[in-house]
């Protein structure tokens, strides 16, 4: 009898942790995130989990996507790019980084590479820079994950930000972005 008590108490046990197991392994919005459009950039973003819409910043009120994390340590944005009719990817991207060297201090400017995203040519770089405060003596590091892509039928600028020192998790989560960057209709 004591043997047979033992084995249901043991059952009961194995049964119980396996509930236990699929209410936190089930429980969870299992659901994959849907694409957000992107204005008439005809592109779609998807967001990783954490992530949500934000209000553009004073300046980008052309954005036609604005997000950041849930602890507001990392933004991004896509927008327009601001450039002559006859500028190709790779002024757009000498423009941007010229801006950021009078915005910012400018620690390390990446390789510019060139290839694909959302299906379209693209150039990449990577910045890492320093916010300085109005008195001069304080500042605030980033890491700056910037895109210029040309659909065809316009060229946009992505800008990813991050406060540093970057958490490798953060970094798969704007490069996530940058990957998920999609034609509508592909």
């Amino acid at each position: 009898m004591r043997a047979r008590f033992g084995t249901v108490r043991t059952r009961f046990c194995v049964l119980g942790l396996l509930g236990t197991l699929g209410i936190t392994i089930f429980s969870g919005d299992s659901r994959a995130a849907e694409p957000i459009h992107l204005g008439e950039s005809g592109l779609t973003i998807t967001l990783p989990k954490g992530w949500e819409p934000a209000d553009p910043k004073p300046g980008r009120e052309k954005a036609l996507g604005a997000f950041q994390s849930e602890d507001h340590t990392s933004s991004a944005f896509l927008t327009p790019a601001s450039a002559p009719a006859q500028a190709d990817m790779q002024q757009v991207m000498d423009g941007v980084i010229a801006n950021f060297e009078t915005a910012f201090v400018l620690r390390k400017v990446g390789e510019i590479k060139q290839g694909s995203l959302a299906d379209s040519p693209a150039v990449f770089a990577t910045l890492d820079a320093e916010l300085r405060s109005k008195t001069g003596s304080d500042t605030l590091p980033f890491r700056f994950y910037l895109a210029v892509i040309d659909t065809g039928e316009g060229l946009y600028f992505f800008q990813g930000s991050v406060q540093a020192p970057v958490k490798r998790e953060r970094e798969q989560e704007l490069m996530g972005l940058l990957r998920s960057l999609a034609r509508i209709g592909s």
